[in-house]
């Protein structure tokens, strides 16, 4: 599902107990990967979106179900491109009061995926200083100038790590993009990890993917907040 318009997220809070949370079934055709908390999984009817399932039942306030909320609830949902499409949110109910989450959204790509000049783009795009990319791009040529794959594919990871650094300053505050639309998804963040005590902002190399479109590389903040119990 492609949508270029605001996405009308659909909410369902189901009633019906649940005994326990779902298992991650790395056996089934379409798994994906799992985390800790959840498991991803191919959507059987839409190849550009995945079903992302709680593995684990909580009574604490949920980060990414935090999150989801607040994407719909801005309406910047399918418009702001930092910020990953929803289309389903689903809440189960335990019989001890315990909740699980099911989310049909958008399928995205990791990072590792990126070829250099893509990311160099992206780090671009979102305003990372002209000194550090100088920096990055002086260790790719040079790995290249050295015909390394080896610190090529390093020189990338570095490019990596100082854009994903960059997106950690402005989601934190010790840092303004050049991108507005990162500064409002940033803001959007920043409320969210307001709502509990237990939120702390996670941005790293994981909890940001990217989408293709047809203006080049989209990096997508995908899972910014980490739960503590």
């Amino acid at each position: 599902m492609r949508l270029h318009e605001i996405i009308d997220m659909v909410d369902k809070n189901i009633k019906r107990p649940i005994k326990s949370a779902p298992r991650a079934n790395v056996n089934k055709t379409n798994y994906i990967g799992n985390g800790n908390f959840s498991a991803v999984y191919a959507n059987s009817k839409d190849p550009h979106m995945v079903n992302k399932n709680s593995i684990a039942l909580t009574k604490r306030v949920d980060g990414f179900d935090a999150y989801v909320k607040a994407i719909a609830e801005s309406g910047f949902n399918g418009v702001n491109p930092y910020l990953p499409r929803i289309y389903v949110r689903k809440q189960f109910n335990s019989s001890d009061d315990k909740t699980a989450f099911k989310y049909e959204m958008e399928k995205l790509s990791t990072l590792s995926d990126l070829r250099f000049d893509e990311i160099y783009a992206a780090g671009e795009k979102v305003g990372v200083s002209e000194e550090s990319l100088a920096e990055i791009l002086n260790d790719y040529n040079n790995s290249i100038s050295a015909n390394d794959d080896e610190s090529a594919a390093e020189a990338i990871d570095f490019a990596i790590s100082t854009v994903i650094q960059f997106i950690d300053d402005v989601v934190t505050g010790s840092a303004v993009s050049a991108d507005m639309q990162l500064n409002q998804a940033a803001i959007l963040i920043e409320n969210t990890l307001k709502i509990s005590p237990k939120f702390e902002a996670d941005i790293t190399n994981s909890n940001v993917m990217f989408r293709r479109s047809p203006v080049g590389v989209q990096l997508v903040i995908s899972d910014p907040i980490f739960t503590h119990k």
